[in-house]
C-alpha cells in the first residue's frame, strides 16, 4: 500500500515552525495577506453576500470570523466555506499555477484560521504560527 499521505502527515506533525526556512515563511505571510486583502474584497460581491447570508444563517453563534466589513461571527464550518468561497469570488486568488485548480488560501489558511478562532488561539498578527503548532499538537 502507498504511504504518501501518511508520509506527509508525519512530516508535518514533526515539523516546527522554527525550522521553516525565513524566506518560506515570508512567502507564506504574503499568500496569506494576498488572500485575506482578496477575499475582504470579495465580500461586498452579490454572489459573496449569498454565501456569506448563508453562512451566517446555518452557523450563528461561532467564534469564527467571516470576512468583511461586518465581520460576523459563525462557527468554523461556516467561516470557512464563507471565506472560501469569496476567496474565489472576483478570480484574484493565489494560485501556485495558473490553471492547475490549487488554490492553497481558500483551501488551506481559510480554514486555519477559521480553526484558529474557534480554538481560542488566535493572537492578532500571529494566528498562522499559532495554528501551526496546535495542528501539531492535535494529532
Amino acid at each position: 500500500m502507498s504511504r504518501e499521505t501518511a508520509t506527509l502527515a508525519e512530516y508535518a506533525v514533526g515539523l516546527s515552525y522554527d525550522d521553516i526556512p525565513t524566506d518560506v515563511v515570508a512567502r507564506a505571510k504574503d499568500c496569506i495577506i494576498d488572500t485575506v486583502a482578496v477575499t475582504t474584497f470579495s465580500s461586498s460581491l452579490p454572489w459573496s453576500r449569498t454565501v456569506a447570508k448563508y453562512a451566517e444563517s446555518t452557523g450563528p453563534g461561532g467564534r469564527s470570523t467571516i470576512l468583511g466589513p461586518d465581520r460576523t461571527r459563525v462557527t468554523a464550518p461556516m467561516a470557512a466555506l464563507a471565506n472560501g468561497a469569496m476567496a474565489h469570488g472576483f478570480e484574484m486568488d493565489c494560485l501556485r499555477q495558473p490553471s492547475v485548480g490549487i488554490h492553497a488560501g481558500a483551501t488551506v489558511a481559510l480554514p486555519g484560521l477559521a480553526v484558529a478562532e474557534d480554538l481560542g488561539s488566535v493572537e492578532t498578527g500571529h494566528w498562522g504560527h499559532r495554528a501551526l503548532e496546535l495542528w501539531g499538537r492535535r494529532s
